[in-house]
């Protein structure tokens, strides 16, 4: 049964995701244009799989032409904006403002409830995060709440949801190279303050490094 002190906390903590998508929604609105290149080609991958049902394997238009590879799925994500400027920008907001609710529960692992709430907020203010991400279609803002949600998923050993973020983080960005490295370091902490690693996390750590490298 959840406390009334851990009560209160969920309550701040989805009022500050509510805010915080508040504010970078807002704050993408005064821009009518998108900051980056990587921005408008999200737009047209997005305009690609609306039109003809598939992503852009092939860019005519780049200079000599381009080959895409991979799976766009990001771009499979934004199609939930059915294309509209407006809704993009939302659904990016949204997305960034996913941060703030990964790190208060994995901050719970460590410390109290209203440490996890601090902790979740700053997570939702990170300068070089926040502002990198406001006015543009990023596929951080996917990326990086998913990394942390799989690190908790590692972390409190739910085995079946670390490998299903882990195949999303593989399939989405080649930055899930981080992963096995991440959790190396993680391991080798454990090692240096001489704690106990169950042989669960062990195997969970040693199928990343092979599924993702």
């Amino acid at each position: 049964m959840v406390s009334r002190k851990t009560y209160g906390a969920l309550l701040i903590v989805l009022v500050l995701f509510l805010t915080v998508t508040a504010i970078r929604f807002s704050l993408s609105l005064q821009s009518p244009e998108f900051a980056s290149a990587e921005s408008y080609y999200h737009l047209r991958q997005v305009d690609s799989i609306l039109t003809t049902g598939s992503s852009i394997t092939y860019d005519s238009l780049s200079y000599g032409g381009r080959d895409y590879s991979g799976i766009a799925l990001y771009d499979y994500v934004l199609t939930a904006s059915v294309g509209n400027t407006l809704f993009l920008k939302f659904i990016g907001s949204l997305l960034g403002a996913l941060l703030t609710l990964v790190i208060y529960f994995y901050a719970r692992e460590f410390t109290s409830d209203w440490y996890a709430v601090l902790s979740a907020s700053a997570a939702g203010f990170i300068p070089v995060y926040f502002s990198s991400t406001i006015a543009d279609v990023s596929i951080l803002v996917l990326f990086v709440p998913l990394f942390w949600f799989c690190l908790w998923c590692f972390h409190t050993a739910r085995a079946k949801l670390f490998l299903l973020s882990l195949l999303v983080l593989t399939l989405l960005s080649p930055y899930s190279m981080i992963i096995p490295l991440t959790l190396a370091l993680y391991l080798l902490a454990y090692y240096l303050d001489k704690l106990e690693v169950g042989s669960e996390k062990k195997e969970l750590a040693a199928f990343s490094i092979l599924f993702v490298t």
